[in-house]
This record gives C-alpha cells, sequence and structure tokens, in this order.
C-alpha cells in the first residue's frame, strides 16, 4: 500500500507518525505557484479574500471569498455587493496578492506593511530552499526569521506550519521532529487567533485535527492508480507544477488520466492545473468528471466552488460548498466558506461551534455524559474521543445490556442518539424564535431545533460525530443525501427574513 505522497518530494514517504493527509498550502511568490503542503486534498488557500491580516472584507465594498486554493493566483477574485456581484477583478501582475499597495492606495507603505513585505519573501524564499535544495536548515531558518518579522500576520505564520509539515520526514532526530510539531501547533493556534471565522481558520483547525490523529471521515485523495505509466506521468506533472511551468504540466497531467481514467484525484489535480491558468471552463469540466467518480470529495467541492466563485455564480458556488460539508461535517475550511457565502445568497448562517456542556441525568441512574469531542468540539480534544452515548443510551433505558433479541437498527448509534436527543431536548424552553438559547446553551438550541424539525440523525452526524457514528456515517450519506441537504439548507443556513417576516 502506498503511503501518502508529499508534493514536491520526489516520490512517495511516509508522513510522520502517519498523522498528516491531505493538507494542502500555498507559497508567496507571484511569480510562481507553489504547493507546500502533503497532497493535494485539503486545503487550498491563496490570497484571494484575505487582506493583510487574514480576515476577509466586510460587506460594503467588495466580498473577498477566501475559498483559498493551493496556487498563489495571479488574480484575486473581487465580487462586488448589489447588483454587480460577481464582476471579476484582477490585481496587477505587479503585485503579490498580499501586497498592501494593491489595495490602490498611493500612500506609500507603513512600517508594518514594510515587515510583511519582507515576510513573504522571506517566505518565498524557505520554500524555494526546501522545493529545490531540501535543506531543511536553511528553510526552517528562513521561515523562522519570515515569522519574527510578522508575527501577527496570519499567512506567513500558516506558511511555516505547513512548510514544516513537509520537512518532517526530512528531520533527523526525534528532538527536532517534536520542535517541529510544536511549532506547528503553536503557529495553527495564532492563525485561528489572528483570522478568526476565515477559510484560514478552517484550514487551521484542519490541519491540528489531521496532525492529532484524529480524523473522522476516511477521505479519498491519494492516488490509487496501478498503472506505473500512470503513476509516472502524474509525478512528472506534479513537479512541473510545482515549478510553475503550468502549461507543460497539462500534457503530463492528460497522460496520466488516460493510463489511469478512473482515478479521481488525478482528474481533480489535472483540473486544479487548468484553474491556475485561469481556464475555467476545462477547470469546471474535469473537476465535475472527478465528482462524477467519486461525489464526496470533500476539497474536489470546494475546488469546483473557487470556479463559479470566479465566474460570479454565488448560487453555484453556495451549492457546492453545502455538498462540501456533507462530505465531511468535519471540514471546518468547508463551513467556513459556507459562512462567507451565506449572506451573500441571502441566507443565516446558524451552525454553531463551541463548548458542549456535560448533561447531568437525576435520579438512580444519574450519570454524566462526556459529549464526544468528535471532530467539531473544542476544549480538550482527548474527552470523549469514542464518545460515551451507549452507555448514556443504556442507563436512560435503564438496562445493563441490549436484550440479545434486540432487532439491529441499519444504523445502530444514530438510532440510539435519536432517543437520547429526544430526552435531552424533552423540556428546552422554546426559546427566541429558534435563535434563543437553550438551558444547555446555544448548542443545544441548535440541536433542539433540529430535532423538534425531525432532523435528529441528521444533527447527530452533522454535530456529534464521533467515530462510531463516523463509521455509519458514509452509508447514511449515501442513502439520505437529500435529506442532509434539505437539514442544512432548511436549519443551519436557512434563507434570510424578510423586512416584512415576524
Amino acid at each position: 500500500m502506498r503511503s501518502r505522497r508529499l508534493i514536491g518530494v520526489g516520490g512517495r514517504a511516509p508522513l510522520y507518525r502517519g498523522a498528516v493527509a491531505g493538507i494542502k498550502g500555498c507559497g508567496a511568490s507571484s511569480a510562481r505557484h507553489t504547493r507546500i503542503a502533503t497532497d493535494r486534498q485539503d486545503a487550498r488557500y491563496d490570497g484571494r479574500g484575505f487582506p493583510r491580516d487574514g480576515t476577509p472584507r466586510k460587506p460594503g465594498g467588495a466580498l473577498m471569498l477566501a475559498s483559498g486554493t493551493a496556487r498563489i493566483a495571479p488574480c484575486i477574485v473581487c465580487l462586488a455587493l448589489g447588483l454587480a456581484l460577481g464582476a471579476a477583478a484582477t490585481r496587477p501582475a505587479a503585485a503579490r496578492p498580499d501586497d498592501p499597495r494593491a489595495e490602490g492606495r498611493s500612500a506609500g507603505p507603513s512600517r508594518a506593511e514594510r515587515a510583511v513585505d519582507e515576510a513573504r519573501e522571506l517566505a518565498a524564499q524557505a520554500l524555494e530552499t526546501w522545493d529545490k535544495d531540501r535543506d531543511a536548515r536553511r528553510a526552517w531558518k528562513l521561515i523562522d526569521r519570515a515569522v519574527r518579522k510578522a508575527p501577527e500576520h496570519a499567512r506567513t505564520r500558516l506558511d511555516r506550519a505547513m512548510l514544516l509539515v513537509r520537512m518532517l520526514p526530512a528531520l533527523g532526530s526525534e528532538r527536532r521532529r517534536r520542535q517541529a510539531l510544536e511549532r506547528i501547533d503553536e503557529d495553527l493556534r495564532a492563525v485561528e487567533r489572528l483570522a478568526p471565522r476565515t477559510i484560514l481558520a478552517g484550514v487551521a483547525r484542519d490541519m491540528r485535527r489531521e496532525l492529532s490523529g484524529r480524523t473522522l471521515i476516511p477521505r479519498q485523495g491519494a492516488v490509487q492508480c496501478s498503472s506505473a505509466e500512470g503513476i509516472e506521468a502524474f509525478e512528472q506533472a506534479e513537479a512541473l507544477f510545482n515549478a510553475g511551468r503550468l502549461e507543460e504540466s497539462l500534457e503530463h497531467y492528460r497522460r496520466a488520466a488516460q493510463a489511469c481514467p478512473d482515478d479521481a484525484p488525478i482528474l481533480t489535480a489535472w483540473a486544479d492545473a487548468h484553474y491556475a491558468l485561469g481556464q475555467l471552463d476545462r477547470a469546471e469540466e474535469l473537476f465535475v468528471r472527478s465528482l462524477l467518480r467519486d461525489p464526496w470529495q470533500r476539497a474536489t467541492r470546494r475546488y469546483l466552488m473557487d470556479v463559479y466563485l470566479r465566474r460570479g455564480d454565488l448560487e453555484a458556488a453556495f451549492d457546492q460548498a453545502v455538498h462540501a460539508v456533507i462530505a465531511d461535517p468535519t471540514y471546518e475550511a468547508g463551513w467556513e466558506a459556507l459562512r462567507m457565502i451565506c449572506p451573500h445568497v441571502g441566507r443565516e448562517y446558524r451552525r454553531v461551534h463551541g463548548e458542549r456542556p456535560d448533561i447531568e441525568q437525576s435520579g438512580d441512574r444519574a450519570t454524566t455524559v462526556t459529549l464526544p469531542a468528535g471532530a467539531l468540539g473544542s476544549g480538550d480534544e482527548s474527552a470523549g474521543e469514542t464518545g460515551d452515548w451507549m452507555v448514556f443510551a443504556l442507563l436512560l433505558a435503564g438496562a445493563d445490556e441490549p436484550p440479545d433479541d434486540a432487532p439491529a437498527p441499519l444504523f445502530p448509534e444514530v438510532s440510539r442518539i435519536r432517543g437520547i436527543l429526544e430526552t435531552i431536548c424533552d423540556d428546552e424552553p422554546a426559546g427566541d424564535g429558534g435563535k434563543g438559547s437553550s438551558r444547555h446553551g446555544p448548542f443545544w438550541s441548535m440541536i433542539c431545533r433540529a430535532v423538534a424539525a425531525g432532523y435528529a440523525p441528521e444533527a447527530a452526524y452533522m454535530h456529534l460525530l464521533d467515530r462510531r457514528l463516523a463509521a455509519e456515517y458514509p452509508r447514511y450519506r449515501d442513502q439520505h443525501a437529500d435529506r442532509l441537504r434539505t437539514y442544512v439548507l432548511e436549519l443551519l443556513v436557512p434563507p434570510r427574513p424578510g423586512p416584512g417576516s415576524q
């Protein structure tokens, strides 16, 4: 079985402790497109939608949707609000995506802006040093200098985390690897602090989860083709892409796809190259072909979302964002993309992400249930990893064990949880029109709205995922995709009430 590849490493190499997979990032040079993470399957981002501080622009000027790709695109998508929604704008070629002077101001850059410029140049040098020379010591020194120049710049902090992830297998000592992992965690937490409620923050949360080995939903991102010719062509294409030779990479991607016609990740990579060249029609065609082979590729859904954003088709982009989070409810970058699109397609964002309190049950069989941290929890992420739902369900039922002859439901875990949720929500106050707080907090108010509307299974899968629920979710998703989509559209991102509504 092949280990997951490291982009730009020249072949496949095992990741440190097998913890990191499917993380994707970008470099800082406007002259070349650089991927700096483990493979193309997860967190794409670029300068689009991220001003200097890493936060999205606020409505009122231009909507900069941070959909994020692994390439430094030569343009930044600008979607103007009002009737002009969807109009694309391109930065001057001489300006890097996060160059503050590209905002059109005539005044010279401030000291802080110059520091960011210098940090981005140092980050680009670090990436190039690693890509070309495999000099981990020098690359680390350069990226550390970049962070010292601009410690409060979210993209630079994420660049360092992603570069260190790539370098982990090449670090010679256990001490050095531990140091790198500590630095990565520090940077990812800084990104969440510096750029909250952005795709950048979602990328950081996804990376932290994967580094901790807590990925719950199996994802299809590694190339599985058995053709040696196809693999060779694909690796040649990737090397050319990483070197910025995009046009040359296309023929190699074509040969790889010809040798491996059913390999969805190869089609996604080929589409990605066309997207980087601005060839949106061809990129869309190939992304769709990839999804026909596997419709639940979370990253491919978001990449196709990027295509529609570039065209200004917000409704189509919104639909892909919805499918991305249904593909994997733990996909924080996908949730952040959905959050940012919602206001601009006339929808509210009602998903609550926060602490989940312990629920105490009174009576002879009183117990405190530690809710499964799952993939969306916060705080102590080691608590409740496998969940305590089964024990709780048995206690509520007044039984020590399930009867031997009990019929086994098709989805046993969610069947148990349905009763638990109904018990928790049974005496909940009505709240204030659906937005109010539950006695257990806003998270449970969201859950209880779902239970009242008949979506207890969907709420459990989308918000309370633990390892046992995750084991049955893919089958449920395949059989009930329409219900999951309706749940998201009606309860998590409902239409915004009109001016005359109560």
